[in-house]
């Protein structure tokens, strides 16, 4: 009995490890990092994944909202998409991403001067079906003024070894409970 519950608490501690952070966000921006007080050329990756019983659904409108701080500088002009840029704001229609395929829109911004994580909003609005709108919150990570130092990336990689030692090592204790499970079940 023990077995099975150290396999069971195992197996979902493994579980909830091996969720990444942008496993949840459907549209990404490239890249994911900008520099202070500078312009950055962002590019947002736009896929049509809609989980709906709707095969044939299609965008025809991207929504880009930037944070209060950052300013949109100009939005990439499209063949087959109309953009305009208000304020905070970018906004291409006209165009189509047809169910399972993607399609990247680029924006150039000022970044603040401040560090830390900014959030931009992106939305799909769908042509088919009608009406349907789904909302994507976008981070993006503001690391220092070139040349000053930056504990982020060491602070990230850190965080990152942790994070595979302890799936490795839950890997282990599920391994080895199941096969001691196993065993005891034999005998």
């Amino acid at each position: 009995m023990r077995g099975t519950w150290v396999c069971s608490v195992g197996l979902v501690a493994l579980a909830a490890l091996s969720v990444s952070r942008s496993a949840s966000a459907h549209v990404s921006v490239s890249p994911g990092r900008a520099t202070a007080g500078s312009e950055a050329t962002l590019t947002f990756s736009v896929p049509n994944e809609t989980f709906t019983a709707h095969a044939g659904s299609r965008i025809d409108r991207v929504v880009v909202v930037a944070p209060r701080s950052v300013k949109i500088g100009q939005a990439q002009a499209k063949p087959g998409w109309s953009a305009l840029v208000r304020r905070r704001t970018a906004i291409w229609r006209g165009g189509s991403i047809p169910y399972g395929e993607y399609d990247t829109f680029g924006l150039v911004v000022e970044v603040p001067e401040r560090r830390g994580r900014l959030v931009f909003h992106a939305s799909e609005h769908f042509a088919f079906p009608r009406g349907h709108v789904e909302e994507f919150p976008v981070p993006l990570e503001v690391t220092a003024v070139q040349g000053a130092r930056d504990s982020t990336g060491t602070a990230e990689a850190a965080l990152a070894i942790a994070t595979a030692t302890a799936g490795l090592l839950l890997g282990a204790i599920v391994f080895l409970g199941l096969r001691r499970w196993l065993l005891a079940r034999e005998e």
